[in-house]
């Protein structure tokens, strides 16, 4: 049979786009799997970002991601005239999880204001979360909700707990941060002044509460511990290692107007280690500080800041010696934008450090900042190609808080994303980047 040329034009024009349409279904995958450790996952979210109103005043102060990559966050926000601590969950795509407590969302409110939460994670999927008490007595609060985001009544009774540090402490800062140590202990730490008016002001102080919310009495005195990095000394974070050694980072003020870094060492049992620096604290002039701390594999510790305007990382040896194995000195910094980059976020993924915090790029706000270390502290090339991830929300000033990494090496940011106008100044902002090629 003869095949006219239109007929024949017809059939080659089908071949085509079939042909076409096999290339691009085998050129998708392939253009997934060509995502690298550094961008956007755009799993979340749809572009790597989630943006929600969650409340008066919301934004991610702290965040912890589940083994199931369900990112639980903690912000303090206005309820019922007072202000009360948010508890929100967040499912591996980015959506609220509805089957979290009332629809994705807990609110923990005493009488009076809470405020300054963080959170960890307990064995079972349950969240611990710590917080500033509006009580001169009991200041420092601890709340326990079960997977489902329910107040946990097996932890005092209501799944809440409030506590003071007792006569030794005449005052007590807001506690800075919480972990679950071995057994599922509680430890909070902060910064006391001592009843004996102690010439160099404050001291690192932490509070230990067994699994069922009681103190744990070994633990220091009765439960509650003092150590002395060295001057005047203000907690800003804190980790608990595998022997239930809690270290204790933040500033100190060694003579009127000079900041240096801050860090100290209890043993398990709450006293100050002897063999972290001789007297378990140290004062550095590393850094003017440390806003967040994570455990190295090994037994040392990695402390995020600010040097000059720069992201800074030292890292310290299980002795409390600087480690000269990274960076040479125990100091590595990354400059994004000139004098305005703060490292306030730190984890470790493979001995890698990952460092997240507010940075300037070429706008007037602030955005989205993360860098990730090799363990000799150099940037890491492969990721995002120089080491360095800025992004930016689209809004007047992105101010990130607070990372974590999941189980497949993503890491997650959260912080509070400024409003151009209105009351309510900030909104809850997420960021997923992808930590491994996928």
């Amino acid at each position: 049979m003869t095949t006219s040329p239109q007929r024949e034009s017809s059939s080659n024009a089908r071949r085509a786009a079939v042909a076409i349409a096999a290339t691009a279904a085998l050129a998708a995958p392939a253009l997934a799997l060509a995502a690298k450790p550094g961008d956007l996952d755009t799993r979340f979210g749809g572009d790597g970002k989630v943006l929600r109103d969650l409340g008066i005043g919301d934004r991610a102060e702290d965040l912890v991601v589940q083994p199931d990559r369900k990112v639980v966050t903690v912000s303090t926000v206005e309820f019922r005239n007072d202000y009360a601590i948010q508890v929100n969950r967040f499912l591996a795509n980015g959506r609220i999880d509805s089957r979290f407590a009332n629809e994705g969302r807990r609110i923990i409110a005493l009488p009076g204001d809470e405020y300054a939460p963080d959170v960890a994670l307990a064995d079972r999927g349950r969240i611990v979360v710590s917080f500033r008490a509006d009580t001169n007595d009991a200041p420092v609060g601890v709340a326990r909700l079960t997977a489902r985001g329910e107040p946990d009544e097996s932890f005092d009774g209501d799944g809440l707990q409030t506590v003071g540090f007792g006569a030794e402490i005449d005052s007590f800062d807001a506690p800075v941060d919480v972990a679950v140590a071995p057994g599922d202990d509680i430890v909070v730490a902060g910064s006391g002044a001592r009843a004996d008016a102690d010439p160099q002001g404050s001291d690192f102080t932490a509070i230990r509460l067994n699994a069922s919310g009681g103190l744990r009495e070994s633990f220091g005195d009765g439960g509650r511990a003092v150590v002395d990095a060295g001057g005047s000394d203000e907690a800003r974070a804190l980790d608990v290692d595998n022997q239930g050694r809690v270290v204790i980072a933040g500033d100190s003020y060694v003579h009127p107007g000079t900041r240096q870094l801050a860090v100290a060492r209890l043993t398990a049992d709450g006293e100050p280690d002897p063999a972290f620096a001789g007297d378990g604290g140290q004062t550095s002039e590393l850094m003017r500080g440390s806003a967040d701390i994570t455990v190295m594999p090994g037994g040392g510790v990695a402390l995020a800041g600010v040097v000059s305007g720069d992201f800074g990382a030292v890292r310290i040896a299980e002795n409390g010696s600087p480690d000269a194995s990274f960076s040479d000195d125990g100091l590595a910094t990354v400059d994004f934008a000139d004098s305005t980059d703060s490292a306030v976020a730190i984890t470790q993924d493979d001995g890698r450090l990952i460092l997240g915090g507010p940075i300037r790029t070429q706008r007037r706000g602030f955005d989205f900042g993360v860098a990730r270390l090799s363990a000799a502290g150099a940037p890491d090339r492969g990721f995002s190609d120089d080491g360095r991830r800025a992004t930016d929300f689209g809004k007047s000033s992105d101010e990130a808080a607070s990372l974590d990494v999941d189980g497949r090496g993503a890491i997650v940011v959260g912080g509070g994303i400024e409003k151009r106008s209105g009351g309510d100044r900030y909104d809850t902002g997420l960021l997923r980047v992808l930590g491994r090629r996928r």
